[in-house]
């Protein structure tokens, strides 16, 4: 919803963040992953939702925000990534 969005872009700077993951299959979690990025991020999508994914179109192109998808590996390899990303060892 609307507060989870406001308390992600609040906790990061106020603008929003670099990157989102979305792993849920929802579109909920799609609008949250997008909507929560800072002007230049990046959304990736791990799982597939249901239906189409309306996308608001003019605000993605003027903050020239990126979504991706992703269907390659399997659970296992997105927890060690996960892992690996929590150990601070991902740098960008």
């Amino acid at each position: 919803n609307d507060e989870v969005v406001a308390g992600v872009k609040a906790a990061a700077d106020g603008v929003g963040v670099h990157g989102s993951v979305i792993l849920a299959p929802a579109l909920a979690a799609y609008r949250q992953g997008v909507d929560m990025l800072r002007p230049m991020g990046f959304a990736v999508g791990i799982a597939l939702p249901p239906g189409d994914f309306p996308v608001d179109v003019i605000t993605t192109i003027l903050h020239r925000k990126t979504i991706r998808g992703s269907i390659v590996g399997t659970r296992k390899d997105l927890n060690e990534a996960l892992q690996i990303a929590a150990l601070g060892s991902v740098k960008c």
